[in-house]
């Protein structure tokens, strides 16, 4: 981190008191990066009608082209240096997402037939798409373009049935 920012490792620690504040620091900002993806989403359904299939598209899209572009978010997550408090905060911000994205559908058809259940869809739905999405980047950096679009499918697919199921 020290060398990507130009400055000497002892540096850091007069910003930060050791590592867990760096990494604290980091997971931070790439949890408020995903947020971020699903608030431009979130706008731009508010102002146009898509439907269920764009917006998962453009959130698998938008969080695929994060593990691409941030190489420190992808040895985070994939490397398994989540601790359980870093794990907490994951899981924290993907209930947050699933709000979000609860918001978004609650608009669409498919959800007017069972509102009730719109917010669990969404959280498996965000499950889902999280657990392809590791496995398409697991093995390679820019990441597996048909697992990519399974996931696309995958989730789609889920959210579309457990909301439409009578």
């Amino acid at each position: 981190m020290a060398a990507v920012a130009g400055i000497p490792v002892s540096s850091l620690y007069h910003l930060f008191r050791d590592r867990d504040s760096i990494i604290d620091a980091l997971v931070a900002g790439y949890l408020d990066r995903f947020l971020d993806i699903t608030d431009d989403i979130s706008s731009a359904v508010e102002h146009h009608t898509v439907g269920l299939d764009q917006v998962v598209s453009e959130l698998v899209d938008g969080y695929a082209s994060l593990y691409r572009t941030e190489p420190g978010y992808r040895v985070l997550w994939l490397g398994g240096h989540l601790d359980g408090r870093l794990a907490a905060k994951d899981r924290d911000n993907s209930s947050r997402v699933a709000e979000r994205l609860r918001t978004v559908l609650a608009e669409q058809p498919e959800a007017a037939h069972r509102p009730e259940l719109v917010a669990l869809a969404c959280r498996v739905g965000v499950e889902i798409g999280d657990h392809l999405l590791r496995l398409a980047f697991q093995e390679n950096p820019d990441g597996d373009p048909a697992i990519l679009e399974q996931a696309k499918i995958a989730v789609t697919a889920y959210v579309r049935q457990a909301l439409t199921r009578r």
